[in-house]
């Protein structure tokens, strides 16, 4: 049999492979999703579909606009690591402007399929947990992780939070919810998107409930069938009892009165704090990040983050304007489309993991940003 290699298939091979490269089963991979991003970089190139539009034309100039600041940094700081690093977050988002509507919804529905499968192997990995022990246990940057039968996980105080094949389940959460906001501006069938959206709550993860709370009402208030959203909101109100009763999400909740009653008391929280007193103190740290050792990223920064700052110390605002830029978006476009309502979730997420210029996150979350640029195109 004759097999065709297409422009479409060669990037919806490395769209799949890139979306689940985060985890120890991929442990290397990270790694060389730079050398794969400069072959995609290439092959855009080779084959001269390089888009000339007016919209392109102005995205090219904001990729060039960040090198140009990442420059200044990597001057100001003696280090090329934020113009190495903004060099490869830039490919990552030339080449996925250069993916068609039609190549993202069939990504889209191809990873909705891998999901759905790894939703269910997470859940019988979850129930596993309670009656044994992991079958092994592994590590991915020096922490610990567990293999419960049909997943990889993280054990907590009640229940282990099964992660499939990520890190850490926040990770697999956060993806779930990436992979539901592009269905949902794909207009894609949101019953599947809602079996996503149910099934991640084994992951446990606050973030995911938030999102998943606020992505459910920009369906219910975007959907002109009274009858369907009625029934939505009954299964949610139904699934959320059983989760509260079932003492899945119970950690959670503990933790969140917790860290309502001292804020303190939260690492996320101490981490922010940490990282404005450096700012507030001194306004060089603010343009152009903290000492030379954190922006080549050779000195330990536990304590900065991860937090919406974080970004601010690897090169300062000269370096992160694109990451603050989407957040802005992400929380103003819906006061103008309240259908993009679910966009909020997903600026929320990103409080959490300030990734957007870091692989694979930033080759991902442009899978986004792409289908927001040429929304036009888009299916109804």
């Amino acid at each position: 049999m004759k097999i065709i290699i297409t422009k479409e298939k060669i990037f919806l091979l490395f769209g799949i492979i890139i979306y689940l490269s985060i985890g120890p089963i991929f442990y290397h991979l990270p790694i060389k999703l730079v050398f794969l991003i400069i072959f995609l970089f290439c092959f855009v190139l080779c084959t001269k579909a390089i888009d000339i539009s007016k919209k392109a034309i102005i995205f090219y100039f904001g990729i060039l606009l960040f090198l140009i600041t990442n420059i200044v940094t990597s001057i100001k700081n003696g280090t090329s690591t934020p113009f190495i690093s903004s060099i490869i977050c830039s490919a990552s988002f030339f080449i996925i402007f250069h993916y068609s509507i039609k190549t993202i919804t069939k990504l889209t529905e191809i990873l909705t399929v891998i999901f759905k499968y790894l939703l269910i192997l997470a859940w019988v990995g979850l129930i596993y947990s309670i009656f044994f022990g992991p079958l092994f246990i592994t590590t991915y940057n020096e922490r610990p992780i567990y293999f419960y039968l049909t997943t990889f996980g993280t054990q907590d105080i009640i229940l282990t939070r099964p992660s499939a094949i990520y890190d850490e389940p926040g990770a697999f959460s956060f993806f779930i919810c990436l992979l539901v906001a592009l269905r949902t501006k794909l207009g894609l069938n949101s019953k599947t998107s809602l079996y996503l959206i149910l099934g991640g709550f084994v992951t446990q993860s606050l973030a995911h409930i938030i999102f998943s709370a606020i992505w459910i009402f920009s369906i219910i208030i975007k959907d002109n069938n009274k009858k369907k959203r009625l029934s939505i909101l009954i299964a949610c109100i139904v699934f959320g009892f059983v989760l509260y009763k079932s003492n899945i999400i119970q950690w959670q909740i503990n933790r969140t009165e917790k860290w309502i009653e001292n804020p303190q008391s939260s690492p996320r929280i101490l981490s922010y704090y940490n990282v404005l007193k450096n700012i507030e103190g001194n306004k060089q740290n603010f343009i152009y990040g903290f000492n030379k050792k954190i922006v080549a990223r050779e000195e330990e920064t536990s304590d900065y983050g991860e937090n919406v700052l974080t970004p601010l110390i690897y090169g300062g605002i000269l370096a992160s304007w694109p990451f603050y830029l989407f957040i802005g978006f992400c929380f103003c476009y819906p006061l103008f489309k309240s259908k993009q309502l679910y966009l909020i979730g997903i600026g929320l997420l990103l409080f959490q993991r300030p990734y957007l210029l870091e692989l694979p996150y930033s080759f991902c979350i442009a899978l986004l940003i792409n289908l927001l640029i040429k929304k036009h195109d888009c299916i109804k």
